[in-house]
């Protein structure tokens, strides 16, 4: 079984993968691969949220304001440094887990639905949507954020617990949990297009895939399916 997981997670292309008889329990035993798969998720992330805090902060900004962004710029910017990181807790807790469990979750999901299934496509757009539903676990921290990033509430919550304390005590968990179902079908569609994109690019690149080659085509196809699927997070950060 480890033979077989080795086999056609260091290729792109699962169709040359055989799917020998195997029993469900050592399909679903954790490998080496999950655990790589969950590291790298959470260390892209860090780095992710590190440095695009501010500029998502400006775009946060335009979609609950309405206002250009040379004006969301400098609001922000009279808020002062002091604020500028406010509310990076939940989104770099929200974050690290999230891609986390998207990488993890997905490879995962495709090897061993390739494996009881033999169909490349179905293992691909199920695995999608189960790491966009395992994403959504934690909504409650993208609700957190949105009110942190939002200057009406700068003097109403103090920090992230505050706010969760707030939430919880006035409003129970079911306000955590508020625009799940477009959450879950932007995480879902999303994941989908972003790992398609992904495996054909891989495939395009062949013998030239490089470190650098590698960031830029995730930072376009990143960028692509940020842009298309910009809409949703429209609707969600009007839910606030």
């Amino acid at each position: 079984m480890r033979d077989v997981i080795s086999t056609y997670t260091d290729n792109t292309d699962m169709s040359n993968v055989t799917s020998p008889n195997v029993t469900l329990r050592s399909v679903l035993r954790l490998n080496n691969n999950d655990f790589k798969e969950f590291i790298c998720g959470w260390g892209s992330a860090v780095i992710n949220v590190s440095i695009t805090f501010p500029i998502n902060k400006i775009i946060f900004r335009q979609i609950l304001e309405g206002v250009p962004a040379g004006t969301a710029l400098r609001q922000i910017s009279q808020e002062g440094i002091k604020l500028l990181y406010r509310g990076i807790l939940p989104p770099l807790c929200q974050k690290t887990l999230s891609l986390s469990l998207m990488f993890s979750t997905y490879e995962g999901c495709k090897q061993r639905l390739y494996i009881l299934t033999g169909n490349d496509v179905v293992a691909k757009i199920l695995a999608a949507n189960m790491a966009g539903a395992a994403e959504a676990i934690l909504t409650p921290l993208e609700r957190v954020q949105t009110l942190l990033q939002d200057w009406r509430y700068h003097d109403k919550f103090k920090n992230t617990p505050h706010a969760f304390k707030y939430l919880l005590t006035n409003y129970g968990v079911a306000e955590c949990y508020r625009a799940l179902v477009p959450i879950i079908y932007r995480n879902g569609c999303s994941n989908l297009m972003f790992f398609t994109l992904r495996d054909q690019s891989k495939i395009f690149l062949g013998d030239h895939e490089s470190l650098l080659t590698n960031f830029i085509s995730g930072a376009l196809i990143g960028g692509f399916t940020s842009t298309v699927f910009y809409p949703i997070n429209v609707l969600y950060n009007g839910t606030g």
